[in-house]
């Protein structure tokens, strides 16, 4: 032990202590740097995060407003449809009460824009049945993002994944949107008709 004290203090051990210090030095230094830049870049995700989080709450507060407006338009439209069937069977009611030709010259084209109404109502519930589907299909796309989301690490998390998701999405509201458009129009249009 002293042979290895009096080595040491020649000089020989001492160098080679004194590089290995400085090569943990080094390396030291060069983790710390490596740990400063995971953490910036772990802030910056965790914020991408976050506003990824909000975006999502405030399309989810759209949707839902939406779906508020679809079913209180199917309440009011199921409303008309009735007061229609209503109109409907009392039109039949007096047509058969009334047989002479000339009453039924006169309601004949009161029958035709029946069944066109019929046929307009039929293909309006077609594409509302069309419209709710498509929403539970969101609604439940949405859920899963939800879940996916509540699942995903900072260091899971891809800024490409996010942005293709994101433009899905705001496709198919577009869609949906003109779906709506579509089927506000034809109800105005089916208004003028009935005056």
């Amino acid at each position: 032990m002293i042979d290895r004290l009096k080595n040491i203090l020649s000089g020989g051990d001492l160098e080679q202590i004194s590089a290995k210090i400085d090569e943990h030095s080094s390396l030291i230094k060069k983790q710390n740097e490596l740990l400063a830049e995971f953490s910036k870049n772990l802030v910056d995700v965790t914020s991408e995060l976050a506003k990824f989080k909000q975006e999502h709450l405030v399309l989810q507060e759209v949707l839902d407003s939406n779906l508020l407006k679809l079913r209180d338009f199917k309440i009011n439209y199921d409303k008309e449809i009735a007061d229609f069937k209503m109109l409907k069977s009392h039109i039949e009611e007096t047509l058969a009460d009334r047989v002479g030709n000339d009453l039924n010259e006169r309601l004949a084209p009161h029958v035709n824009r029946i069944k066109t109404d019929s046929l307009t109502y039929n293909s309006l519930k077609e594409e509302l049945g069309s419209v709710t589907s498509n929403l539970n299909q969101l609604k439940e796309e949405i859920a899963r993002l939800r879940d996916v989301s509540s699942k995903i690490k900072a260091s899971d998390f891809e800024l490409k994944t996010f942005a293709n998701e994101l433009l899905k999405q705001d496709t198919h509201k577009l869609q949906l949107m003109r779906e709506i458009d579509s089927l506000q129009k034809a109800i105005s249009h089916e208004r003028r008709n009935r005056r």
